[in-house]
C-alpha cells in the first residue's frame, strides 16, 4: 500500500503494492536516494515504479515492465538547484 501524507491529511493512493521504486532527478542524472539536508533545493522531478504482482522474481526487477509508471515534476526544484529560471 502507499500512503501519502502532507502535514497532518493522509490519503491512499495504491492498494495492493508489492514493490515500488522510486528515483530522483537533479537536473543531470537519476539517483536512488534525496536526502533534504545534504542539498540545497529539491530535485526536479520524481520518478515512481510500482509493481502489483506478488511474484518475488518480477518485482522492481528489470526483467518485467513495472505496472504503473509516473514521473512527477517537483515546482520550482530545478530553478531551486540550479538559482534561475530552468
Amino acid at each position: 500500500m502507499i500512503i501519502l501524507t502532507r502535514g497532518q491529511d493522509t490519503e491512499t493512493a495504491m492498494q495492493g503494492v508489492s514493490a515500488c521504486t522510486i528515483r530522483f532527478w537533479n537536473g543531470r542524472a537519476w539517483s536512488e536516494s534525496f536526502r533534504a539536508s545534504g542539498v540545497i533545493g529539491l530535485p526536479a522531478a520524481v520518478e515512481l515504479c510500482v509493481w502489483f504482482t506478488d511474484d518475488q522474481e518480477a518485482s522492481g526487477s528489470s526483467s518485467r515492465s513495472p505496472d504503473c509508471w509516473r514521473i512527477f515534476a517537483v515546482p520550482d526544484g530545478l530553478q531551486a538547484m540550479t538559482g534561475g529560471d530552468p
